[in-house]
């Protein structure tokens, strides 16, 4: 046996470090959505144009900034963590969908919400982990 072997297959640990960071990004991007005001969150919302939704663009800002503030807090504190995932999820679809249409490339530009959201769809499968406030 390794003298590694006692430090690998921790994959509660691994799911805490996990959330944790994801979490921490989530929530300083959810932060300067509302620090930015109504005018901030409208054009976060006008996001949903990209899917044909051009009504209530500051109800679809509140929505997206809630789910990386409050979502984000979630993931840390391991609460609540598969529904946070679905929310962040569904706000890294539309980031990446707004950036790809918008001609950008899938690795240089969409690769930050794409990999924000794979981590959500992780989440959802697996849960918190044992390290979580709720189970």
């Amino acid at each position: 046996m390794s003298k590694f072997a006692k430090y690998v297959n921790h994959p509660d640990v691994g799911l805490l470090i996990i959330r944790v960071v994801a979490g921490l990004i989530f929530v300083a991007a959810g932060i300067p959505k509302f620090a930015g005001g109504a005018d901030m969150l409208k054009q976060v919302g006008a996001a949903m144009s990209t899917f044909g939704i051009t009504f209530a663009p500051l109800l679809w800002g509140i929505l997206a900034a809630t789910a990386e503030l409050l979502g984000g807090i979630l993931l840390i504190i391991g609460l609540g963590t598969r529904t946070a995932a679905f929310f962040l999820l569904s706000t890294m679809i539309v980031a990446a969908a707004v950036l790809l249409n918008g001609g950008g490339e899938i690795v240089k530009d969409a690769g930050f919400p794409i990999t924000l959201g794979a981590i959500s769809l992780a989440l959802i499968f697996t849960g918190p982990g044992k390290y979580a406030v709720k189970r």
